[in-house]
């Protein structure tokens, strides 16, 4: 049977009656979940915090690092500016050498009961690219090896981690569809 613009002729304009706007919409979706699965699903499945028997656990073993501090492949991060909430409690932030993320809720801290943060917009990530702990000075000489290496990996960091966070946020349900994305972006270029 002939299917004029959907049915709707006052709206479209479909001379030939094979405009199906529904399945460009469903195949657009479907793009758009296919190409940003690596920054969604593929992260969260990277993510997996699999050594801690729960966050009282992880914490009492990360809890005592200060900034720079390492142990078994954890250091404790202050670059955390990301993975802040807003309030008046400071998040803190762990990293693993493999890219896994750990951030614990500031006022459970401050409670007394560390909670690792499972809030869409300031959950650890996995980073495709951690630029690692900054280069120390080697002998009292300068790094150059070091930090020419910090500094690739640093920008690697911002392509393949940061701007995607920054266009997508982190979670489906963090409205990341294409329009809130857009919307995203226009705002800031205001």
């Amino acid at each position: 049977m002939y299917h004029y613009a959907g049915n709707n002729p006052v709206r479209y304009i479909d001379p030939t009656g094979e405009f199906d706007l529904d399945d460009i919409s469903n195949a657009v979706s479907n793009i758009f979940t296919l190409l940003t699965s690596w920054h969604y699903e593929n992260r969260d499945s990277k993510n997996d915090i699999h050594e801690f028997e729960n966050d009282a656990d992880a914490y009492s073993f990360l809890g005592g690092l200060k900034d720079g501090e390492t142990k078994n492949g954890w250091r404790r991060e202050n670059r955390d500016a990301c993975h802040q909430n807003g309030d008046e409690y400071h998040d803190e932030k762990y990293c693993n050498e493999d890219g896994r993320e750990l951030v614990f809720d500031g006022k459970s801290i401050n409670d007394n009961n560390p909670k690792i943060d499972r809030k869409p917009l300031t959950k650890g990530t996995y980073n495709y690219c951690d630029p690692g702990e900054k280069p120390s000075d080697e002998n009292g000489k300068n790094n150059l090896l070091g930090w020419t290496e910090y500094v690739g990996k640093g920008i690697g960091h911002g392509i393949c981690d940061l701007i995607p966070w920054y266009i997508l946020g982190n979670s489906r349900e963090e409205s990341a569809s294409p329009k809130a994305i857009y919307g995203r972006i226009k705002d800031s270029l205001k």
